[in-house]
């Protein structure tokens, strides 16, 4: 297992305060469901650098030990331009989140004696002021095992429904999915088989696998399209997985505790919890 706990004890020691040391409130989710760029709260401004330095040590947690962090410090670093004092309230909610599970780390098997590439995609729609979804996903060294490379981010072009959301980041993941079957191959673990990708949407893996109207999807940019061009190549290969095993759900939304709890476990590799 990769932990981190020192590293936590080190950070909570800096930035919460004596109030919040006493504080005997259990913190299940590292975000309120639902609480994606919120103006609830505090308009008040808070210390910059402060807040600067509370996501930079959460950002260097999420992307090597705990990835359950990984869509809170997204939204956070939002913020770091004009930090208000809600927004640092949520800062100080992921730490006392990580003060609950300090000893929580990512968990690495290996499956079936064998080292195999696994992707879960996802994607939020519409889920910003701008019109803009939110995409994610995690790649494991098998299903059992924890992550060791995710994405969690805002999109950069506007889809025009859930199903371009799921396409947009599906591409994404493929391109990723290339490289990383490079990468183990360039040490020693080449990738025999198609990298399977697991995705929720129906519609999304119909339109890959060619089963898609082109008046409807002409307006798509073509590079997109590159996801179907892998599969045919059988560099990957796409299968559907229910919304509530989706691990990648994880990072592109805040769930309610019991969802957060099950997923997290699973993206930590944790699956027997």
């Amino acid at each position: 297992m990769l932990a981190q706990p020192a590293y936590i004890d080190k950070i909570l020691e800096r930035f919460l305060s004596t109030e919040d040391w006493a504080s005997k409130r259990t913190i299940f989710t590292p975000m309120k469901f639902d609480d994606v760029m919120s103006k609830v709260g505090n308009d008040e401004r808070t210390d910059q650098v402060e807040y600067l330095e509370i996501v930079g040590s959460l950002n260097y947690l999420a992307q090597y030990s705990r990835p359950d962090i990984l869509f809170a410090v997204f939204i956070l670093a939002q913020q770091c331009s004009n930090p208000k004092v809600r927004d640092k309230e949520r800062a100080i909610r992921v730490l006392q989140y990580l003060r609950q599970s300090m000893h929580v780390g990512v968990t690495f098997r290996r499956g079936n004696g064998k080292v195999e590439l696994v992707c879960y995609a996802d994607a939020s729609y519409n889920c910003y002021s701008d019109g803009r979804s939110h995409m994610g996903y995690t790649f494991s060294l098998g299903e059992n095992s924890g992550s060791f490379f995710a994405q969690s981010r805002k999109t950069k072009l506007t889809a025009l429904s859930s199903t371009e959301a799921e396409y947009i980041t599906l591409c994404e993941a493929t391109r990723d999915a290339v490289w990383l079957r490079r990468l183990l191959e360039d040490i020693g673990f080449p990738q025999r088989e198609p990298t399977l990708i697991y995705q929720d949407n129906e519609s999304t893996i119909k339109n890959v696998y060619g089963h898609r109207s082109h008046q409807a999807s002409k307006h798509v940019n073509p590079k997109f399209h590159y996801t179907g061009e892998q599969l045919v190549k059988k560099t990957i290969r796409i299968e559907h997985m229910d919304t509530k095993s989706m691990i990648a759900d994880q990072l592109t939304k805040s769930l309610h505790r019991d969802d957060h709890s099950r997923l997290a476990n699973q993206l930590l590799g944790h699956h027997d919890e």
